[in-house]
């Protein structure tokens, strides 16, 4: 009878997990895994079972020059004092202002024009400790 009950909660584990749910009915189908930021050209505001979020509509890793560049970032833990970093091909060129609220935990917004090369993002806490990074390609 154990046995029985351990395969159930496995299979039911590993659905939950394969859907992308927690078990209280959200899903972080259209998020990040915490640490990461995902690109697009569409960041749309959608609303789940009464609560809006973010998600990309177009989640892609590689733009044309110039084009618009939305990120969706997960951090690792709720933040204060964010920052937010542009590095063009390893050198860092700019830091951006962060409009969240402390305790944020999603982070979303557009970035400047990107000319080419390999672009890395990364948000930081006021100790400049990396809370979620991502890079992408703008081609020539």
């Amino acid at each position: 009878m154990l046995g029985l009950v351990v395969v159930a909660v496995i299979i039911v584990a590993g659905f939950m997990a394969w859907r992308g749910g927690t078990g209280d009915g959200s899903s972080n189908l259209d998020r990040p895994p915490a640490g990461s930021i995902w690109f697009g050209s569409t960041l749309n505001l959608v609303t789940h079972a009464g609560a809006s979020s973010y998600e990309l509509a177009d989640r892609k890793g590689t733009f044309p020059t110039y084009s618009d560049v939305m990120y969706l970032a997960s951090l690792t833990e709720p933040g204060s004092g964010l920052r937010i970093w542009l590095k063009l091909d390893g050198t860092t060129l700019t830091e951006l202002g962060c409009n969240r609220p402390d305790g944020s935990v999603v982070v979303e917004g557009a970035l400047p024009d990107t000319g080419p090369g390999t672009w890395t993002v990364e948000i930081t806490n006021a100790d400049m400790r990396v809370l979620a990074s991502g890079d992408f390609t703008v081609l020539d």
